[in-house]
């Protein structure tokens, strides 16, 4: 399970909608919330935490992932002892059937 670490993924997912077929288009008017771009989501977070975020360079997350794998690890993430409170907190909350808590990163 690769667990996101290292900064924000510039993956193209804030766009994906221009790679969406035809027949797949949304109908109606959806939730009525508009969609962002990947530098207003770091607009954001920079004007939530007070400080430009972290984006993390691709190519080497790939290698990193990669490397996880043939190393067999079953969780693949940086810095995974500052993270193991919050997985640990997750999974107790999932077992209750209760939502799992987050972050803690509101973007309002």
């Amino acid at each position: 399970m690769f667990y996101p670490s290292g900064g924000l993924l510039d993956t193209g997912l804030y766009s994906a909608a221009r790679n969406r077929p035809e027949h797949l288009q949304r109908q109606g008017a959806g939730t009525g919330r508009g969609s962002m771009s990947f530098d207003e989501l770091v607009a954001r977070v920079a004007k939530a935490t007070g400080k430009d975020p972290a984006v993390a360079d691709l190519d080497e997350l790939a290698e990193f992932v990669v490397e996880g794998v043939r190393k067999r690890r079953f969780i693949i993430a940086r810095d995974l002892d500052a993270t193991a409170e919050l997985l640990h907190q997750r999974a107790d909350a999932i077992g209750r059937g209760e939502l799992p808590p987050q972050h803690g990163l509101v973007l309002g």
